[in-house]
C-alpha cells in the first residue's frame, strides 16, 4: 500500500474513532487498524506512529476500564523513546536500568509473571471455560493436551491478555530446563485459527508450561530458546511478531497466589505469596 494512501486511510479511521462512542468502536476497530498496521508493520510511518500509539492507549484505558497496576511509562522501561515502524515498537527491548532491577527482584522468586499483561482469569485446568479464545470444551482441552504429552491433573492456569501496546518480550516465569518446544497446528483448533506453540520446562516442582498463542494468520513467535537449554527466571524466550494471549499451566502445589485476577503485572512480579 502507497504510504500516503496507508497514513489517509488510518487518519479517516481515527477521526471516525473519536467521533463516535466506544461501545460502537469497540467491537471493530481494533481488527480494523491491525489489518491496516499489519500491511505496513515494518516501513516507516512518520509521527503517524505515535498518533496510533495515542489512539491504542487511550481506547485499551477507555474500554479495559481503570486497571489496578497502571502500565510502566514508557521511558522507565524502554531500550528507546523513538521508533521507525510499529514493529520497532512492537518488539521494544527493557532498557538496561530496568532489565538489571527486575533481575535483582526475581532472585528469590520462584514463579514470575512472564509478560507485561492484564490478567484475565486463575483457576484450575479442570474448568478452563474462562480462558480467552479457547475453541474446546474443559475436557476436551484437557484430552488434547493430553494427547501431546502435557500433564493435567492437579494443574491450574493463569491467563494473561497482552494489549496492542504492551511489552511483548516473553520472559521465563520459572527456573529449570527446556524439555520440549511444542508446534501445535492450527488445524487442531484449539484456539480457533491463532497459532499456539507451548513451551514445556522441567522445574524441581514439576513440569510448567507456557502457552503462547498469536493473532490468527499474523503471529509468528520468536524463540531465543532451545530444547534442553537450562533457563533461569527471568531469562528471555523469545518475543512475539505479532501475538496477544499467554497462558502458564502450573502445578496446584506451587504454593497461595499473589496475583490476582482483572489486574495489570508486568514482567517479574512475584505470582505467589512471600516467594
Amino acid at each position: 500500500m502507497n504510504e500516503d494512501i496507508f497514513e489517509k486511510e488510518v487518519r479517516n479511521k481515527i477521526l471516525e474513532w473519536n467521533s463516535i462512542s466506544s461501545n460502537q468502536v469497540r467491537n471493530d476497530w481494533e481488527f480494523e487498524l491491525t489489518n491496516l498496521l499489519y500491511s505496513q508493520r515494518h516501513n516507516y510511518i512518520g509521527n503517524l506512529l505515535y498518533e496510533i500509539i495515542d489512539l491504542l492507549r487511550y481506547n485499551d484505558t477507555l474500554w479495559c476500564g481503570p486497571i489496578p497496576g497502571a502500565p510502566c511509562p514508557e521511558n522507565l522501561y524502554n531500550d528507546r523513546l523513538t521508533y521507525k515502524s510499529f514493529m520497532d515498537y512492537f518488539t521494544r527491548k527493557l532498557n538496561t536500568e530496568t532489565h538489571n532491577r527486575i533481575y535483582q527482584k526475581t532472585r528469590d522468586s520462584i514463579m514470575i509473571i512472564p509478560n507485561e499483561c492484564e490478567v484475565m482469569d486463575i483457576g484450575s485446568l479442570e474448568d478452563s471455560s474462562k480462558i480467552v479464545s479457547l475453541k474446546k470444551g474443559s475436557v476436551d482441552f484437557i484430552n488434547h493436551l493430553k494427547k501431546i504429552g502435557l500433564k493435567t491433573e492437579g494443574y491450574n492456569y493463569i491467563n494473561m491478555r497482552l494489549l496492542l501496546t504492551y511489552y511483548h518480550r516473553i520472559h521465563s516465569p520459572i527456573k529449570g530446563k527446556i524439555e520440549r518446544i511444542i508446534s501445535v497446528p492450527k488445524e487442531d483448533d484449539l484456539f480457533g485459527n491463532n497459532s499456539l506453540s507451548i513451551i514445556d520446562i522441567l522445574t524441581s516442582n514439576g513440569n510448567v508450561y507456557l502457552m503462547v498463542i498469536g493473532e490468527a494468520n499474523i503471529q509468528d513467535f520468536q524463540f531465543e530458546i532451545k530444547v534442553g537449554q537450562e533457563i533461569d527466571t527471568f531469562d528471555e524466550l523469545g518475543h512475539f511478531d505479532w501475538g496477544s494471549q499467554t497462558i502458564i499451566l502450573h502445578p496446584q502445589n506451587f504454593g497461595d497466589l499473589k496475583i490476582k485476577e482483572k489486574t495489570h503485572y508486568f514482567v517479574g512480579d512475584n505470582i505467589l505469596k512471600n516467594k
